[in-house]
């Protein structure tokens, strides 16, 4: 069986123009980017709860329904006139 050589991107071989990084130092990159993706996990969560874009877009949301139940009525109103 062949050896597999580790390499990186450029194709040079790991560690040979390149000085040797900490496993600790590594863990704690790790555990950084842990943190910085659950708040961004936490964040889009935040924007997609029902709860928040009820809050949001409520007033918004009553306001059209206002609307459309006036057009709605308008029209039922119109349309029994002509039939007449």
């Amino acid at each position: 069986m062949a050896a597999v050589e580790d390499t990186t991107e450029s194709g040079r071989e790991a560690g040979a123009d390149s000085p040797r990084r900490d496993p600790d130092q590594i863990a704690q990159e790790i555990e950084q980017t842990r943190a910085e993706l659950a708040g961004s996990i936490d964040a889009i969560a935040d924007r997609v709860n029902p709860k928040s874009l009820l809050a949001e877009y409520g007033p918004q949301l009553a306001k059209v329904g206002a609307a459309l139940a006036a057009f709605m009525l308008v029209t039922v109103v119109v349309r029994r006139r002509r039939r007449r």
